[in-house]
């Protein structure tokens, strides 16, 4: 059964200086991160969307896109950028540079957000803005933090009423915590190759 009330948005800004290359487009059993992902987010939620620049559109000709609002680099845009676009009151953020996640933690995720206008994961290596739930109540502080030019993804957070899940909580529905895998440069690729083909 798709999640009802929530929209699922995948972040997919461009060029990663530290990877050299687009992390979207990187593969896994000759089938690309972004593929995985919208197929299998596609399971879970009614609506998905890719979110990029406009110089990047042409490479998602076959996905519903949506533009940044703003020409400023950050995630925070995206998240920014989703919230205005989506038709429900919730949406879920996945960035592109891990293919996997749990159902079962976003479906938990998911039953949560009703009561928060953010949950978002705080393991033991920090907060994980980037595969969270967000409600449009995060839209003013959001905007107003962008106006400050701070563009810190967490930073409006703290004005907000927000569930930060502990590690030993997302455990209970990730294991392995393979939804926090973080693919940053070619040695995380490798190694995420090695330890997941």
């Amino acid at each position: 059964m798709k999640i009802d009330g929530v929209s699922a948005y995948i972040l997919s800004g461009g060029k990663s200086q530290r990877m050299g290359e687009n992390k979207a487009f990187l593969s896994i059993k000759n089938e690309r991160f972004i593929d995985i992902l919208y197929r299998n987010l596609s399971i879970l939620f009614h609506n998905v969307f890719i979110i990029t620049k406009e110089d990047y559109g042409h490479l998602y000709k076959n996905y519903d896109i949506i533009y940044d609002i703003y020409k400023d680099q950050s995630p925070i845009i995206g998240i920014l950028t989703a919230l205005i676009h989506s038709k429900n009151n919730y949406v879920f953020i996945k960035s592109c540079d891990n293919p996997f996640f749990s159902e079962k933690l976003i479906r938990m995720m998911s039953d949560l957000i009703k009561r928060y206008d953010a949950v978002v994961p705080n393991l033991t290596d920090g907060l994980h803005p980037l595969f969270a739930i967000y409600s449009k109540n995060c839209i003013k502080a959001i905007k107003e933090q962008i106006e400050k030019n701070n563009f810190k993804v967490v930073d409006f957070l703290n004005r907000l009423d927000v569930y930060f899940l502990r590690e030993e909580e997302v455990i209970k529905f990730d294991e392995n915590l393979i939804s926090f895998i973080n693919i940053n440069t070619k040695e995380d690729y490798e190694s995420f190759k090695r330890n997941y083909l």
